[in-house]
């Protein structure tokens, strides 16, 4: 599983198999493999430091770890301070993002997850990690989520519908700076990307990480 995961990975970056081209009829096979074998990594992750009565390495995978890097990246692009009300929607098991976030600036990050498997499992996370007091986890929907006191809101990459979300921000808090993490061309076979097209005049900026090896970037947009 995991060579296969790897060839997908390795496809998808671009490196070999340049000849191919993205496939409206794979990618709803190759995203839901994908999909299923980040949210393993992740639950596995988030049990082990639930778990875990000692230190310990904080994000073993190096797959997490990437996006925990790209998290801090991103939130000095947006320019959060740490008086800023964060919200991160599509937390998943391990809130790898908001912690990043909340590690970089000090903010307090509200997190909107609606498995709720996913929020019991990353409170226990956020309890073993001490960091109550800055990470809120809340059991919620995106397309239906209230995001009126938030200055900034994230929308990750594993998020459905990332649209239909984006509306919901935009019409509750049209204050607000959205990240939208996002995948174009072949990335398109690991993760859905958002439909840009009824959205170009918000997108005020793209962010594409440092580390070549991170398959995803974001869309800053604003109202």
């Amino acid at each position: 599983m995991k060579f296969l995961i790897e060839k997908l990975e390795n496809i998808a970056r671009g490196q070999r198999w340049h000849h191919l081209r993205y496939s409206s009829l794979t990618g709803p096979c190759t995203r839901a493999l994908y999909e299923w074998y980040e949210t393993r990594i992740e639950r596995q992750e988030a049990s082990r430091l639930v778990q875990s009565f000692r230190d310990c390495n904080f994000l073993e995978s190096e797959q997490l770890r990437r996006t925990f890097e790209y998290a801090a990246e991103e939130a000095n692009e947006l320019c959060i301070q740490d008086q800023s009300k964060v919200c991160f929607v599509g937390s998943g098991y391990l809130p790898e993002s908001a912690i990043a976030i909340t590690q970089k600036i000090g903010c307090h990050v509200h997190c909107v997850e609606k498995n709720i498997k996913a929020v019991h499992l990353s409170k226990g996370v956020i309890k073993n990690l001490h960091l109550e007091d800055r990470i809120t986890v809340l059991h919620g929907d995106g397309r239906t989520f209230n995001f009126e006191k938030y200055d900034a809101v994230w929308v990750a990459v594993l998020a459905k519908q990332k649209n239909k979300i984006i509306e919901q921000i935009l019409a509750s808090s049209p204050h607000a700076k959205i990240a939208c993490r996002t995948v174009q061309g072949m990335r398109m076979l690991l993760y859905s990307p958002l439909d840009e097209k009824k959205l170009l005049a918000k997108i005020q900026k793209r962010i594409f990480p440092s580390n070549p090896c991170t398959i995803m970037h974001s869309l800053i947009l604003t109202a």
